[in-house]
């Protein structure tokens, strides 16, 4: 079993096939074997991004998604996309069994907008996620964009 799916088979409840939120869409382009979990059927009780990624490619990768097509508050945007890391890894330690040693892990937080102000840019770009110590950047692209085009631009981490 791959990690794939054993995130499928964990949470098959939040399992989505349609990525969008109000008239904003994420793009998965060219990923073959991956699963999409929609974050509020994770966690009810706290803010969470919109969606979390895992996918086996070369590497294992993860992706915390919020999509915006109303207004944006840096904020409440960093405390979704914080919560749907840390959430995802602790499905990443759920399934770690299948985890080959030393998987290169791709972290990739993203924002995915339609309409933002020059200042709210500018904010969000210089905001940082700190993960085991790290900071990782969060990318902002405007609604439509491929998740599999910034793949190559994401942290990677040795095993988290």
């Amino acid at each position: 079993m791959s990690i794939v799916d054993c995130v499928k088979n964990n949470h098959i409840n939040a399992v989505v096939t349609r990525y969008s939120e109000g008239r904003c869409k994420l793009k998965l382009g060219n990923l073959t074997d991956y699963v999409v979990l929609k974050g509020e059927e994770l966690c009810i009780n706290i803010k969470i991004c919109d969606f979390i990624i895992f996918s086996e490619e070369k590497h294992v990768i993860v992706g915390v998604v919020e999509l915006k097509s109303k207004s944006v508050h840096v904020r409440e945007i960093m405390e979704k996309l914080n919560n749907g890391l840390n959430t995802a890894l602790q499905i990443l330690e759920e399934c770690a069994d299948y985890l080959p040693p030393n998987t290169k892990i791709k972290l990739c937080p993203l924002v995915l907008y339609r309409r933002i102000s020059t200042q709210e840019h500018r904010v969000l770009k210089s905001k940082k996620l700190i993960v085991r110590g790290r900071k990782i950047d969060v990318f902002l692209r405007k609604c439509g964009a491929s998740f599999s085009r910034i793949i190559s631009e994401c942290a990677s981490f040795k095993n988290i």
